[in-house]
């Protein structure tokens, strides 16, 4: 964590993940979703998928409140949704499901954002 000037701690817009051989950057604003599978993630941008050995939970822990988790096996970035549908988020071209127990949760963050 950076410290801004102003005393005030600055999140920075990055993280490093490590994968097998080697430590991928990642900018927040480029990160569409996260996939959990079994004890892996799968971070998705436009430009790469990358698997780490790291927990849903434990990378949920350090993402900004633009990220909300929608499922047990999702977290996506609320900046990237193109549409939302009764139980499904779209992204581009793909679909990413609502469950019930993230459903209260999502739909209200959602509704502070929206304009009608």
């Amino acid at each position: 964590v950076q410290v801004a000037g102003n005393g005030k701690e600055e999140r920075p817009d990055y993280f490093f993940i490590k994968t097998d051989t080697r430590i991928v950057k990642f900018m927040f604003s480029e990160v569409i979703a996260i996939e959990a599978h079994r004890e892996y993630i799968k971070i998705i941008t436009p430009s790469k998928k990358v698997m780490s050995l790291v927990s849903l939970t434990s990378i949920a822990n350090v993402l900004p409140p633009d990220f909300i988790r929608i499922h047990r096996s999702y977290i996506i970035n609320m900046r990237n949704i193109d549409e939302v549908q009764s139980n499904e988020v779209v992204i581009g071209t793909e679909i990413y499901p609502i469950s019930r127990n993230y459903r209260d949760v999502f739909f209200a963050k959602l509704g502070d954002r929206k304009l009608l």
